[in-house]
């Protein structure tokens, strides 16, 4: 009760004159006040014997009556006026604070003093350490806030290792050993061109492929001609027989990438080439050609392997910097070796300022 109505006795240099000490929590008075009868007290301690109900004297139990007890402003001035030690002073022995000076500083002081005990700030963390040492704490709080460099998004250091395992644009290896190197929220889209995709063969004889073994697709259709006539011929046999609007099933592919052509390139030549794309049943290539006041967009595409593929929908989108937009879809187009689309007038070159993006997207079925 002594911290917490009036200031410790311990706390002064010097011994207290007794006039100055509160008759009820036996402290220094803290903001004294005077009742009726000429009692000193700390205002706390008046407030709480009267907070009850009973407006009686706690020294002599006199009425008060309705008044408001007055200030002591006289003691209160002298009181500010004696020499403290820092509260800090006891936190430990022989590393507490040495200051002493007139209680009226005491509270600026306890601001900024640098044995003050505090809680680190950040959320989740427990430590309490001294002022003084509270920013090289911070610096190394496992629960401090950082910013991860390539999504850019906050999480705590102590979760470092958790973000890595699920950051959208960390670079990890294809989950198929392709040996490519990709973004993780890119992945769903690498796997639309991964040279080694798992795939069944199209001609559904049941084995399971992958698009970067040549060699072995190569040396399957060799020794599964029969099984594949065989199999051909179960289907058209199956086809004669169906009935009404079903169809036997199909073996579908996709190619899906996004081109950015820069305008330098546009302006020093009349052709430019984007990289080239592969899937498990074609070769994709985009390109820009300039011809007068336009662009044309072509496509060549190339069969991987030696079977007729058809080109059953597609769609090139282009948006320039001017806001440009166009997009062309086209469906059913049987693809030969080196046959390519060629989209004329695709766009006027007074559209193109700096770069412009080319979004393309093909579906092909045997």
């Amino acid at each position: 009760m002594a911290e917490e109505f009036g200031y410790p006795l311990e706390l002064f240099v010097h011994a207290v004159d007794q006039n100055y000490v509160c008759p009820v929590c036996l402290a220094v008075l803290r903001d004294p006040v005077v009742c009726k009868d000429g009692h000193t007290l700390c205002s706390k301690c008046l407030n709480r014997a009267i907070g009850t109900g009973n407006r009686t004297c706690p020294v002599d139990r006199s009425y008060l009556g309705v008044r408001e007890p007055s200030r002591n402003r006289a003691v209160h001035a002298m009181i500010q006026k004696l020499t403290i030690k820092c509260p800090n002073s006891f936190e430990a022995e022989g590393i507490g604070c040495d200051w002493t000076g007139p209680l009226e500083t005491a509270e600026s002081h306890s601001r900024d003093c640098g044995m003050k005990m505090m809680k680190c700030p950040n959320l989740g963390c427990s430590v309490q350490i001294y002022q003084s040492e509270i920013k090289v704490h911070e610096e190394k709080c496992p629960h401090r806030q950082t910013r991860c460099e390539q999504c850019h998004q906050d999480f705590k250091v102590v979760f470092r290792g958790a973000h890595q395992r699920r950051c959208p644009k960390i670079v990890i290896e294809c989950p198929n050993n392709c040996g490519e190197q990709i973004l993780r929220d890119q992945v769903n889209v690498h796997f639309l061109n991964c040279k080694a995709e798992p795939f069944a063969c199209p001609l559904n004889c049941g084995v399971i492929l992958r698009a970067n073994q040549a060699e072995a697709l190569k040396k399957h259709f060799q020794a599964k001609t029969a099984d594949h006539l065989d199999k051909t011929l179960s289907l058209l046999m199956r086809m004669r027989q169906t009935k009404g609007n079903e169809q036997a099933p199909k073996t579908v592919d996709r190619v899906a990438f996004v081109w950015d052509a820069n305008s330098n390139d546009l302006a020093n030549s009349q052709t430019v080439l984007s990289p080239v794309v592969s899937s498990r049943l074609v070769t994709i290539q985009c390109g820009l050609k300039k011809h007068e006041h336009f662009f044309h967009v072509f496509v060549t595409a190339k069969n991987t392997m030696e079977i007729s593929s058809m080109l059953t929908s597609g769609m090139v989108a282009v948006r320039t910097d001017s806001g440009h937009d166009v997009c062309k879809r086209w469906q059913k187009q049987v693809l030969q070796t080196d046959e390519f689309i060629l989209i004329k007038n695709f766009f006027k070159e007074d559209d193109l300022q700096r770069n412009i993006k080319i979004s393309f997207y093909v579906k092909f079925m045997l």
